[in-house]
């Protein structure tokens, strides 16, 4: 099996049965254990020697080893001794000089907040807060992906618990993804943070921020200087009290207009994650942000200053109109979701493999030719060793749908590889999975 954590391409091969190798797609080490699939190929691989392998460094293969979380029925990966500084630093199996994420998925507070700068560093020590700064950035990424997809998957399963089949499907509002992400950043028992809610977890003086953004804020790269300022819309919470209780109650959510400093390096850090094979996604985009807080007393005036600083800025581009919310990845998947929202064709627009396999079976499962041990029918979901642009769904059929548009010839050449897949698993569906290619232009 080769497992590759998708566009920064880096993964496993592994051979678990009958020397079939197989690729599975994937981003963080949260999503690998929480989709279904993987985890049943990490324990077709369990006690297997040299069954996996990671693909990041071409130069050497790097053996990984299928391991079980104590008291429970889930798998995770481990490095093999020696090995971890071998991975590409970019690498989720690269050994960090920190443990940001556990091998549950599990993620560190201490990737809200920047590494301890020490005054005049010597090489090495410049060199070790770099890459531990570099490493928490990452980590961060992959945690505001996590923690949007979750909350995204969260409000489409609510929004059709009661769904009977495909035709009475609907798209979660941009409201019911509003509360979904409340309830994931509030709730302790949520999948990214251990033992307590990710707004418990937020360190000292560093406080969470999220919401939208409007305006073009990375134009200002065009002249240079140390700080800008960034106008965002921070999503909130309104309460109002009680006249029985005496006691705040929610009423409604808010967008409030704010500036906030950021300083040069992270703010074209940030631009790299609207680049889609070069190309600049146009916004408004979803944000979510660290504010770190610094006070400092004022020699003459005797004073407390106050001032906040953006440490961590994650942005991601969205389709916002009408109430309605998706998360694209280029202008033409966005013009392609105003069109499936126009038409009311209910649809999930993939963050990761694993909002496909947290879809309800009775929507997606089809009949196969294969018994089980009691010679009941086994019933599937077709496997997607790619991650689709849309997953459309229909009365009597659902589409595996890439947005095209670039002409890359890497990008070519990928979204061909896609079709072919997604028209290989709509035969083995029996037609009820179709493949759709849209040409973006």
């Amino acid at each position: 099996m080769n497992l590759i954590t998708e566009d920064i391409k880096y993964g496993i091969s592994t051979t678990p049965e009958k020397n079939v190798e197989k690729t599975l797609y994937f981003r963080t080490k949260n999503e690998l254990k929480h989709n279904s699939y993987f985890q049943n190929e990490l324990k077709k691989c369990y006690g297997k020697f040299q069954s996996i392998s990671c693909l990041c460094n071409n130069n050497k293969k790097l053996y990984l080893t299928s391991k079980n979380i104590t008291g429970s029925a889930k798998y995770f990966l481990a490095i093999h001794k020696n090995t971890g500084t071998e991975h590409k630093e970019n690498c989720l199996f690269f050994l960090s000089k920190e443990n940001l994420v556990d091998n549950e998925g599990n993620y560190h507070s201490s990737i809200f907040e920047e590494p301890t700068y020490i005054y005049q560093p010597t090489t090495s020590e410049k060199k070790d807060t770099e890459e531990k700064e570099s490493q928490r950035k990452n980590t961060y990424y992959n945690f505001c992906r996590d923690f949007i997809r979750d909350s995204y998957s969260y409000a489409f399963n609510k929004k059709n618990k009661d769904a009977k089949s495909r035709l009475t499907l609907k798209n979660p509002s941009e409201l019911d993804f509003r509360d979904s992400f409340f309830d994931n950043y509030e709730n302790k028992e949520n999948n990214l943070i251990k033992n307590q809610s990710i707004k418990e977890s937020i360190p000292k003086n560093h406080t969470l921020v999220f919401g939208t953004i409007r305006e073009n804020i990375f134009e200002q790269l065009d002249n240079p200087k140390d700080t800008y300022s960034i106008n965002v819309e921070k999503l909130e919470k309104e309460f109002e009290i009680n006249k029985k209780t005496n006691k705040p109650e929610f009423k409604s959510y808010k967008l409030n207009n704010k500036k906030y400093k950021i300083d040069h390096k992270r703010l074209l850090l940030t631009q790299n994650l609207i680049k889609n094979f070069g190309n600049i996604i146009e916004g408004p985009y979803f944000f979510i942000g660290v504010l770190q807080k610094k006070e400092w007393k004022d020699k003459k005036t005797k004073k407390t200053i106050t001032n906040y600083k953006m440490v961590r800025m994650f942005v991601h581009p969205i389709y916002s109109e009408n109430q309605k919310i998706s998360f694209i990845e280029s202008n033409y998947e966005r013009n392609y979701a105003r069109q499936l929202f126009d038409n009311n064709i209910p649809f999930i627009k993939p963050m990761s493999d694993t909002d496909f396999s947290k879809v309800h079976s009775r929507f997606v499962n089809y009949e196969t030719n294969e018994r089980d041990k009691d010679n009941n029918k086994i019933w599937k979901r077709a496997y997607l060793k790619y991650r689709p642009d849309f997953i459309e769904f229909y009365e009597n059929h659902i589409k595996i749908t890439e947005v095209s548009g670039y002409e890359d010839e890497q990008y070519i050449k990928l979204m061909n590889r896609k079709i072919e897949h997604y028209q290989r698993e709509g035969e083995k569906s029996n037609g009820l999975y179709q493949a759709n290619e849209v040409k973006g232009k």
